[in-house]
């Protein structure tokens, strides 16, 4: 079983599916970390040379290249990752969905120590800002998140919660 983690930025997927890959043996991949490798740039770079348009369709060959020989394993995604090119359906058919749901407070909080500008969604926003654009964000993602396999509250968003639910 693959088991893709889903949620906003600063949600903790990255975190949460390699503490998971280390409880149960699967293998992590970090989808952002996998697309800057096979492309040579950063996810930034990306955006910025090419647009969204072009990211979303290279994360979505980058997942097949990802899943095409795959057994087992856990999959951080992006935060868009679900919400653009039907990729969600493709997600819940492929594996299972887990939207790791985190209040805007606590992302707020997450994300408030990062360098934003390296995330090509916040570049050009202010920290003081950040509550609001976060707010605006998952108004608009969250009804796709939602439709995950399995939603994880906030307090249970950890990777000794989520192995029990690994086959």
């Amino acid at each position: 079983m693959i088991y893709y983690l889903i949620g906003m930025p600063g949600a903790g997927k990255s975190q949460t599916g390699k503490e998971l890959s280390e409880l149960t043996g699967y293998p992590f991949f970090d989808l952002d970390k996998e697309i800057e490798k096979h492309a040579g740039k950063s996810v930034s770079d990306i955006f910025t040379e090419y647009g969204e348009d072009y990211f979303r369709d290279l994360e979505f060959i980058t997942l097949q290249k990802i899943t095409e020989d795959l057994p087992k394993g856990i999959i951080a995604c992006g935060g868009g990752t679900p919400c653009f090119n039907n990729t969600l359906e493709w997600l819940n058919n492929t594996g299972e969905t887990w939207y790791l749901q985190i209040s805007v407070s606590e992302l707020t909080r997450r994300l408030s120590g990062e360098n934003l500008p390296e995330r090509p969604l916040f570049k050009g926003a202010r920290p003081e800002d950040l509550r609001n654009v976060l707010t605006d964000l998952l108004i608009t993602r969250e009804k796709h998140y939602l439709k995950a396999w399995k939603v994880i509250s906030e307090e249970n968003a950890t990777a000794r919660y989520l192995q029990k639910y690994i086959d």
